[in-house]
């Protein structure tokens, strides 16, 4: 089952029609799981974008990139590529 299908899933058991053998407070339980999903996967994206505009902001200055470069090197890479991947090796650390 994909992540798609089991979300769509939760929203199908949400239907009053389940209410009856699933229990009510079990469905408000899915809503809420649900709602934190979402709200977690708009911090994921917010996040994201931060480190786009921080990666195109970085490249916009002329700097040296070794320092973010992965291979510690200047590369003909695109340097905003490693400026992300920089940023999201630092944020796993």
């Amino acid at each position: 089952m994909t992540k798609e299908q089991a979300i769509e899933r939760c929203h199908q058991l949400l239907e009053t029609k389940h209410s009856n053998w699933l229990g009510l407070s079990n469905q408000q339980a899915i809503a809420i799981l649900i709602d934190m999903l979402k709200e977690k996967d708009t911090e994921i994206e917010k996040k994201d974008k931060q480190i786009d505009l921080m990666a195109e902001e970085i490249e916009k200055r002329d700097i040296e990139f070794t320092e973010y470069c992965e291979f510690k090197i200047v590369c003909d890479r695109n340097c905003k590529h490693c400026i992300e991947q920089y940023f999201k090796r630092r944020v796993k650390e």
